[in-house]
């Protein structure tokens, strides 16, 4: 082969070599041998071909030390989001639904409260005025001068004791209520905390606003008392009712003891009827709360949704990303041996 077909023949292999120069940052050496070759004479061009095919090979040894070391993406992680993605859908999917396990749940547990509720005023509204009642004014206290204040004040206590139990069959109600909630995002932990440690994003999910809002949904019962003036509406009329207990004449007497029975009675009643009404308000107010709070919640598991498909798609990018090198320097690989081997065979 004579000088110019020689020569041809090498920078045709170089030319062939420019993308994968390019690829590997060393173009200006690719450059550098196509300019010797272009002075090149008939002593100095084999010498020139030996220093290519010693620095391709040499690249050639690089391209495969990074194809060893070149790690795929574990596709656990795809798998732990996809698996997180699943449930977060599916406890949105629980509150959001009305008939869901969740809100059949809270749905059943509030109605049952509420009923038996209500049930035990009326129970204990009936008890207080018929034996309680009985009892307080066969009490020689009441006939005392001091009758009104101690009836009085006996009436309140037993209403007042009541309702502090009622307050606290609220609370518990309420409670279980919100650790429904509660239980429900806490089975998300395990999947949560796999995402934090794959993508070390500092999600608060679990210990943060969502879980917050689920276990505080209750009103602060403890907080919270009935107005005094419920009560107090049983001490109207006292006065008069109570002086006749102190007539002389035995037969007024029973029938004006009668008669004030009668009337306390009707001012229990609307002790009691104040009760239902404080405790329908409680529910009513606690539905519009857990409304408000469901709501709440759906927004940040949205939220939470959303980040979660985007950590998926940068795990798919990873994945493109990947396959994307395998394959440049498994082309690199193959240019590199099939020139390397033309050039030998010249």
């Amino acid at each position: 082969m004579d000088l110019y077909n020689y020569k041809y023949s090498i920078a045709s292999v170089l030319l062939r070599l420019n993308p994968v120069m390019i690829s590997l940052g060393k173009q200006e050496i690719l450059e550098a041998f196509r300019l010797q070759l272009d002075v090149a004479n008939q002593e100095s061009v084999s010498y020139l071909k030996e220093q290519i095919i010693v620095f391709l090979s040499d690249c050639l040894t690089s391209v495969q030390m990074d194809f060893v070391k070149l790690e795929e993406p574990d596709g656990t992680d795809v798998e732990l989001f996809k698996k997180y993605l699943c449930e977060l859908k599916s406890y949105k999917q629980n509150l959001t639904s009305s008939n869901s396990v969740i809100r059949s749940k809270i749905t059943t547990l509030l109605k049952k409260s509420k009923s038996d509720l209500l049930n035990a005023i009326t129970s204990q509204g009936h008890t207080l005025s018929t034996e309680c009642l009985d009892t307080i004014l066969s009490c020689p206290e009441a006939e005392h001068e001091n009758g009104l204040s101690w009836v009085a004040e006996q009436i309140d206590q037993i209403l007042n004791s009541f309702q502090k139990v009622i307050l606290k069959q609220i609370k518990v109600s309420f409670d279980s209520v919100n650790d429904i909630l509660c239980s429900e995002i806490k089975t998300l932990k395990p999947s949560c905390t796999q995402a934090i440690q794959l993508k070390s994003k500092k999600w608060d999910f679990i210990h943060g606003e969502v879980y917050s809002i689920a276990k505080h949904t209750q009103l602060t019962m403890e907080k919270e008392h009935l107005d005094k003036g419920v009560f107090t509406v049983l001490s109207n009329g006292f006065e008069k009712i109570l002086a006749w207990l102190k007539v002389s004449n035995s037969a007024d007497k029973i029938r004006r003891t009668i008669e004030i029975k009668a009337s306390l009675e009707n001012q229990i009643l609307l002790a009691i009827n104040s009760l239902k009404d404080y405790v329908l308000l409680k529910y009513n107010d606690f539905d519009s709360n857990l409304s408000f709070s469901i709501e709440a919640i759906v927004e940040l598991v949205n939220s939470e949704i959303q980040d979660c498909c985007d950590a998926l798609k940068s795990c798919e990018l990873e994945d493109i990303k990947f396959d994307t090198k395998q394959k440049n320097l498994d082309n690199c690989m193959v240019t590199l041996e099939r020139c390397i081997n033309e050039l030998h065979s010249l």
